[in-house]
Parts: structure tokens; C-alpha cells; sequence
């Protein structure tokens, strides 16, 4: 599921809770040095090009995670995106990526 507009996935674990209280996933993505959508607008301008720019790879990234797939006549869609908010959203200067939740 690799795309320039999503967070590369490394890995991920399932561990008890203590207490046997059921079970909490833990996701494993690459570090965007530029955190998220929210810090990076606070501490930054951001011209009506680059802002653009950013606006495209979300929708190619959304894009890419709700496109339907076929494989072996059966259709199905990558990943659904459960909560989009901007403390979701992580960039990389021009572009954002849009972490898989």
C-alpha cells in the first residue's frame, strides 16, 4: 500500500491490558519530522501554492486508501479512514500525508 501521500506502515503488536481488560494494538509508522497538519500551520505560512500542493496529496492519498481493489473476482477497498481530523495528518514540508487510523 505504498503512496507518497500515506504514512509508511513499519509494523504493529497486540498486547493484553493489564488486568485482562481485553487487548490494545500498537501501530508502528515512519517518523514525519514536520509532525502534525495542527503544529506545522501554527508555526508556519504557508502560501496559496503550497497549501495546493498539500490540498493534492491528501486527496491522492484519500484516493489511494478508498480505491477498490479486484483480486480474484472479488472487489474490496484498501483501508477506510475512521477519524481525519488535522492532529491526523502529518506533513513533510509540501505535502501531507495522511496517517492510516
Amino acid at each position: 500500500m505504498r503512496h507518497p501521500g500515506i504514512i509508511e506502515f513499519i509494523g504493529c503488536r497486540e498486547d493484553w491490558l493489564p488486568g485482562g481488560m481485553g487487548t490494545q494494538l500498537m501501530i508502528v509508522m515512519f517518523y514525519e519530522r514536520l509532525g502534525c497538519l495542527v503544529d506545522y500551520l501554527k508555526n508556519n505560512t504557508v502560501d496559496w501554492m503550497a497549501a495546493c500542493r498539500m490540498m493534492h496529496s491528501l486527496a491522492a492519498g484519500l484516493a489511494h486508501l478508498h480505491t477498490e481493489l479486484s483480486n480474484g473476482g472479488m472487489c474490496f477497498c484498501l483501508i477506510t479512514q475512521t477519524v481525519m481530523t488535522p492532529v491526523t495528518l502529518f506533513t513533510n514540508a509540501d505535502t501531507v500525508t495522511v496517517q492510516c487510523s
